[in-house]
């Protein structure tokens, strides 16, 4: 009688994707729980191919690095939300949420004629958005 494996999964497949783990961050954000969230984004970041990757996976990577940057906007942390801001601007110097965010955050860091400029930055890339406006 032959020797019979067990029908295990791989630790691979035991561990949440990069996305699952975006999710589950933006979860913890939504409920003020901004360290665990920041923490969650931060391994979904790691997850994810070095750069460049496909058009899917440097997407994903801009988004957690967006939500990175809001939620060390939450925890007062303004060094590293504009870190990740700058990461962002460096791949798509259009993206208008990073340089608000990056704004936020030179706001943050008293830093006012850099603020000013990046926050009227993303009101000229989007017109109609009223977050930038108010």
């Amino acid at each position: 009688m032959a020797d019979t494996v067990p029908n295990v999964m791989p630790n691979a497949a035991l561990e949440l994707s990069a996305t699952e783990l975006k999710e589950v961050g933006t979860e913890l954000y939504k409920v003020g729980e901004y360290a665990q969230a920041g923490g969650k984004y931060a391994e979904a970041l790691s997850r994810l191919p070095p750069a460049p990757a496909g058009a899917e996976a440097e997407e994903l990577r801009q988004k957690l690095r967006l939500n990175l940057a809001q939620v060390y906007l939450k925890l007062s942390s303004f060094d590293a939300a504009e870190a990740h801001c700058d990461a962002v601007l460096a791949a798509d110097r259009t993206c208008a949420k990073a340089l608000f965010r990056r704004g936020q955050a030179r706001l943050g860091r008293d830093a006012l004629h850099e603020a000013l400029a990046d926050l009227l930055g993303a009101c000229k890339l989007e017109p109609q958005n009223r977050d930038f406006r108010a």
